[in-house]
């Protein structure tokens, strides 16, 4: 970039996006893929700048243990991490100044979170604006003084000067880190809502004109550019919002936050939040226009945290976000889900990192061709049962398919357990998946916590008729993958 050294300072750690790739959509159109054509699914979470995993990098006090945090994601499968570009909370992480110049240590900060991203192969979801703590402390904020071209909070959406003041913060991150491949999608806007300014008509335009000029300006700067989302609060966009959110021709994938009045934001137990964000995804796909993909990028006991002051205990929480996982993985979500952390410290803890192993060893063992898979949710007729279909099981089925590639998780459902038989073992239980295609198939059957494998089948499937799968016992929850069996023209076989 001209003028870099003379107006910043040369990070610690230099750039190199050689090794990677950019993320796109795969062919099938619920996942994304990298250009080398390696399957890409959002295993991840929120962080920020000030939390306790990534405060150390402020003036460059502490890089090392910033590496040694984000190679610890790496080797627990974690692909992403959504983060906001500054962090409004307090005035030591503002991005500008009140004219508009990106701050010295601001830049730095970027430099070798980038740099160190590029080393060690994770990618960013960074959203432009922390919209949450702008909004309450917009006077003390860069846009919120005389001369910055915004007149208060709603002239966000609808006013020129603003706009050009918005594009100007994004022509800069573009001129300085676009060409990074550890850049994964821009949120263009965290939680958009009517407080920014103007109709959802008005907003849509703003998202429109926005998302072009990004992919305008990464194309005319580097000849390629990378995905587009714009989030909003709560798993079912209204009044509106669901054409923003679900339906904007501009945007290439979906993304919501799955907060939910008491079965997630304070939960009793760990399935409810589950059957939140099963919800979640079925309404997501219901509502689009088109085939894309969709991700919750926010979620988590919100209410708990922030208004009562409390957090859940280890080992509920661990559980509560391996179901939550889950959930959004087996109903057609494009990996987790990004759970925000509500904890103190502000982090995820050791076993919720194991959980983001266990499915990153699932997506990248099991047979599920992701480039292809294209999955609807499956509905009320997908079911569990023992000694034929007659007798039902506390057992709670999510699934996906789109006829020949089938994803199934089973949760028991512990708020129907008696008590003291909720860990005993399930057997001779049988799975019904409907609407396969005639032809042969391999069942894989996977333990979800470690994410190991316990064994596969083969069986076929006939016209008109369930696939029926004996299942292999099991206590808490059981995977369950069924991949065609194609000859050479990648037909089934019969």
């Amino acid at each position: 970039m001209p003028g870099r050294q003379s107006q910043y300072k040369q990070p610690l750690v230099p750039r190199d996006p050689h090794g990677m790739s950019y993320v796109r959509v795969a062919p099938g159109m619920r996942y994304f893929m990298t250009e080398d054509g390696a399957p890409f699914l959002v295993i991840g979470h929120n962080d920020a700048m000030p939390w306790p995993t990534l405060h150390h990098m402020h003036y460059e006090q502490d890089v090392p243990t910033t590496a040694a945090y984000i190679k610890m994601l790496v080797e627990h499968g974690v692909t992403a991490l959504r983060i906001m570009l500054e962090y409004c909370q307090d005035q030591h992480w503002f991005f500008e100044d009140r004219r508009g110049r990106p701050l010295p240590q601001a830049v730095l900060y970027w430099d070798d979170l980038i740099g160190l991203c590029e080393r060690h192969k994770l990618r960013l979801l960074v959203s432009f604006w922390d919209t949450f703590f702008m909004s309450r402390r917009w006077k003390h904020h860069p846009y919120g003084k005389p001369g910055s071209g915004f007149d208060g909070p709603g002239s966000f959406c609808t006013s020129p000067s603003a706009m050009e003041a918005q594009k100007r913060r994004i022509s800069f991150f573009i001129d300085r880190w676009g060409n990074s491949p550890a850049i994964f999608a821009y949120d263009l806007l965290n939680e958009i809502h009517p407080y920014w300014g103007g109709s959802p008509q008005d907003q849509h335009r703003w998202i429109g004109e926005m998302a072009r000029f990004v992919k305008g300006y990464e194309m005319e700067r580097w000849g390629k550019r990378h995905l587009l989302t714009v989030s909003i609060f709560g798993s079912k966009p209204e009044a509106g919002y669901d054409e923003l959110i679900l339906r904007h021709p501009e945007l290439d994938f979906a993304s919501t936050h799955v907060y939910e009045l008491g079965l997630v934001d304070n939960p009793e137990n760990t399935v409810d939040c589950a059957l939140v964000m099963q919800d979640a995804v079925r309404y997501a796909y219901s509502e689009m226009s088109d085939v894309r993909p969709y991700t919750d990028s926010e979620s988590g006991p919100i209410h708990l945290f922030m208004d009562l002051k409390r957090q859940l205990d280890e080992p509920f929480e661990v559980e509560y976000y391996h179901n939550m996982s889950w959930a959004h993985l087996a109903t057609g979500g494009a990996g987790s889900g990004m759970r925000w952390p509500f904890r103190n410290p502000h982090c995820l803890t050791p076993g919720m990192h194991s959980v983001q192993q266990g499915m990153a060893r699932f997506v990248g063992g099991c047979g599920l061709d992701w480039l292809h898979f294209s999955p609807q949710p499956m509905g009320e007729a997908l079911r569990v049962s023992r000694a034929g279909p007659l007798e039902p099981l506390p057992v709670i089925p999510f699934g996906c398919s789109d006829a020949r590639q089938a994803l199934i998780w089973l949760l028991r459902d512990k708020r129907a357990a008696q008590q003291g038989a909720e860990d005993a073992a399930l057997s001779s239980c049988d799975l019904f998946i409907p609407d396969m295609q005639p032809g042969s198939y391999k069942i894989e059957f996977w333990e979800t916590y470690a994410g190991s494998k316990l064994g596969e089948t083969g069986l076929d499937a006939q016209a008109g008729a369930d696939l029926q799968v004996h299942l292999p016992d099991f206590s808490t929850d059981l995977a369950i993958v069924v991949v065609p069996v194609t000859n050479r023209d990648g037909q089934l076989e019969k």
